[in-house]
């Protein structure tokens, strides 16, 4: 089986920034926490929903995000997650309060729900199956798994350079290219339409079930 195409392989680079951007922003975040609460003088109890608002969101509206991009079309949600997550990303480096920030970033964990169910239908849609399928989806999960690590780094590095008080506008502001328009197919699928609906429900209780508390 021959090598990818060239727009096969930009396709592939810009769902696995995507993912590394979603990825990476809740790294960055976590060790820059401490920062946070001193900029935007955060109650302790307020903290950790910094972080937490983004992975309820993000985790609970996975489903329909997937949902959407079967029903509106895989490009047009791909692109607009990558909106989403951007516009809330300087909203959060700028955000005066922490309810601002911490809205902001729940509002980014929904542009990462529609983000990444719509990268991994481009895939699919995009390589054939076989090798180059599988070669395509392990390169776009090790970006996932690579985010951890490189995001404490980058925000340790930043530290160590920064010679003054830690800024807020380092909180949470990834930038995610214009290239993104020009990725995979992204019509809606035929055979969509009529029947088709989005399971509102099912995406409540998803979410409501990501910020249940643990039993002890």
């Amino acid at each position: 089986m021959g090598a990818p195409s060239r727009r096969a392989s930009l396709t592939l680079f810009v769902v696995s920034a995507a993912i590394l951007f979603d990825a990476l922003d809740l790294s960055i975040t976590q060790v820059g926490l401490p920062s946070i609460e001193s900029d935007l003088q955060l109650e302790p109890a307020t903290l950790p929903w910094v972080a937490n608002a983004y992975v309820l969101t993000y985790g609970g509206l996975l489903l329909l995000g997937g949902r959407a991009a079967d029903l509106v079309g895989r490009r047009r949600v791909f692109i607009s997650g990558l909106v989403l997550f951007a516009g809330m990303s300087l909203v959060c480096g700028l955000a005066p309060t922490g309810e601002v920030l911490i809205a902001a970033r729940g509002l980014q964990g929904v542009g990462a729900a529609l983000t990444v169910p719509a990268a991994v239908s481009i895939i699919a849609t995009t390589f054939p199956e076989g090798d180059q399928r599988n070669r395509a989806l392990g390169v776009f999960a090790a970006c996932a798994s690579w985010a951890s690590p490189s995001g404490s780094c980058s925000v340790a590095w930043s530290r160590t350079c920064s010679t003054g008080a830690g800024s807020s506008s380092s909180r949470c502001r990834p930038s995610r290219g214009g290239a993104a328009s020009r990725a995979g197919g992204g019509q809606r699928p035929r055979g969509t339409a009529g029947a088709a609906s989005y399971d509102m429900p099912g995406a409540v209780a998803s979410a409501v079930g990501h910020a249940s508390p643990n039993p002890p």
